[in-house]
């Protein structure tokens, strides 16, 4: 299966460990599921059914096959539409639909920086029904400070990038209660997603040798960058797992 960042079962499973017991016939929402590793083991771990929501085709489309091929066809149900829309009502045959308090579960993996964390944790809450879970991951600093090279790399590139402490923070004044959190190891972006990126680049290297493909280039040396900086300054910054729920009045203070 592709994979569009780093991320792994075990990192999923371990974040789903952290969530409380769902309700009988709980409903969960995986906003951004790209090809849907993650919406795969959501709905076989936990019986339940899993409203995908991601903006690519070709990403709904790989999830629905697989989800045919896995005997999953009637708990996940793929949905065209942006993150940033969920305001709208959706009704169909499936019988979900985005109203307040529709979830028992948000799950969002490598998504929620598209809307921005902050502003998808305000966002996404009216979604939560009471006491409701939320588990996304984030790209976070790990050191103070970083390396020069990192932060001059992703300033560029993810300038919205902060620590954990601000994070954490963060789930706190949009009203949650801060359950878990925890870095992915370095193996999810080497060997579940760097790796298969690495390929995907000396493909289109082999292909398109001694052309002139300008924005290629561009993207490739990204990437190439990207990966470099990673192997040289590891620790420096990761995918951050943070799991909460929505929090009681009394819960709601700095963790």
């Amino acid at each position: 299966m592709t994979h569009h960042g780093p991320g792994s079962v075990a990192s999923t499973e371990r974040a789903l460990r952290a969530i409380p017991e769902l309700p009988h016939e709980a409903r969960i929402l995986d906003i951004g599921c790209g090809p849907g590793r993650q919406t795969l083991l959501l709905a076989e771990q936990t019986g339940e059914r899993v409203c995908a929501v991601d903006l690519n085709p070709s990403s709904l489309r790989a999830l629905a096959g697989d989800a045919r091929e896995q005997d999953l066809s009637d708990r996940i149900f793929p949905i065209r539409n942006s993150m940033t829309q969920l305001s709208m009502t959706q009704l169909s045959m499936t019988q979900l639909c985005f109203d307040d308090e529709s979830f028992d579960l948000i799950w969002s993996e490598g998504a929620i920086y598209c809307m921005g964390f902050a502003a998808g944790l305000e966002a996404w809450r009216r979604l939560l029904r009471p006491r409701g879970c939320l588990a996304v991951s984030e790209l976070t600093w790990l050191s103070d400070p970083a390396p020069e090279a990192a932060q001059t790399f992703w300033k560029q590139h993810y300038p919205a990038m902060t620590s954990v402490r601000d994070n954490r923070e963060a789930i706190v004044r949009a009203g949650y209660q801060l359950l878990d959190a925890f870095p992915l190891p370095e193996s999810d972006w080497w060997d579940h997603y760097y790796a298969g990126l690495a390929a995907e680049i000396a493909k289109v290297e082999d292909e398109f040798a001694g052309t002139e493909l300008e924005t290629d280039r561009a993207v490739i040396d990204q990437c190439n960058e990207e990966m470099e900086l990673l192997r040289r300054h590891p620790g420096a910054y990761s995918y951050v797992f943070y799991i909460a729920r929505i929090a009681r009045k009394a819960d709601r203070k700095p963790d």
